[in-house]
């Protein structure tokens, strides 16, 4: 026996329906959009700047060239008792050249000029500036200051100075037996220059710089490698610059007097028993501490 249902199911209003949510696959199709749009973005960057900007930026990289320097540290005076000043270092520039990176020679003018001011024939120059594998070659140490300003002048490209120190003696040759000398790299060679070469020369500091294509300091850069200089230590003599002049002087006189080719000069002091001065003569000073070794005459107290 049949029995027909009169149920029918109910039917929400179109308002009352639930909306769907976004599937999975449209929110990965979202992103993937997205991430392509972001590399198109990042290859178009790229292109740019190998293509439009390559040369601009190049030249801005060649032209700022990151280099530790060294900040020498001041060696330490001598003195006499009295304060007078034998031995003293003071700033100078030197001038090296940077073959590698020259484009062309300077001129036959500017050689020339060149070779007048540091004193170096034109063709030793001319040598030197050959030698393209080279990133480094010395022009003229320790330059007259003025000679430094007319070589600056010249406009020489990949010609670059360095600060370094050079050592004077202001008395001339009248404690040089004492004091002795030092080599041009400022090391001490003979007398007390080289027996007190510890507490003299310090300690060398470094600075981290930014150069331009010729070599010239733009800018100084904060670096854990930046040190500053420990300078040497003063020392200061029992000798008494006055005693030492006159008993020098007495001493070229006798010298002269009996002609004689040598002369030495020792003033005892009771009072203090010891002796001061000893003048020698002939001096034993260098002319060119640069091609002096050790052992030339001075004396080592």
């Amino acid at each position: 026996m049949l029995i027909k249902s009169e149920y029918k199911p109910r039917m929400l209003p179109k308002e009352e329906q639930v909306k769907k949510p976004m599937t999975s696959n449209g929110r990965i199709s979202f992103v993937l959009m997205a991430m392509a749009v972001l590399f198109a973005c990042l290859i178009a960057r790229g292109l740019y700047l190998q293509t439009v900007t390559y040369n601009f930026l190049k030249e801005q990289g060649d032209n700022r060239i990151v280099r530790t320097q060294a900040l020498p540290a001041t060696r330490g005076t001598v003195s006499d008792r009295n304060g007078a000043v034998l031995a003293l270092s003071a700033p100078t520039e030197s001038l090296f050249a940077v073959p590698k990176d020259m484009k062309e020679m300077p001129s036959a003018a500017q050689l020339e000029r060149l070779s007048e001011l540091v004193d170096v024939p034109v063709d030793v120059l001319r040598n030197k500036l050959e030698q393209k594998g080279k990133s480094f070659i010395w022009i003229k140490r320790q330059l007259d200051p003025k000679v430094a300003e007319e070589v600056k002048a010249l406009g020489l490209e990949n010609f670059v100075f360095e600060k370094e120190l050079k050592r004077h003696y202001p008395m001339g040759n009248l404690f040089a037996h004492v004091i002795g000398f030092t080599d041009i790299d400022g090391k001490g060679q003979e007398g007390l220059e080289l027996s007190l070469e510890d507490s003299l020369y310090g300690e060398d500091g470094a600075e981290v710089v930014l150069r331009d294509r010729q070599g010239n300091i733009v800018d100084s850069l904060d670096s854990p490698r930046n040190k500053a200089p420990q300078n040497g230590k003063d020392i200061i003599l029992s000798l008494d610059q006055r005693i030492q002049t006159l008993a020098y002087e007495e001493l070229n006189k006798a010298v002269e007097y009996h002609q004689a080719k040598a002369g030495t000069v020792v003033v005892w002091m009771p009072a203090r028993g010891k002796s001061s001065p000893w003048p020698i003569r002939p001096p034993t000073i260098p002319t060119d501490p640069a091609g002096q070794t050790a052992n030339s005459g001075a004396t080592v107290p």
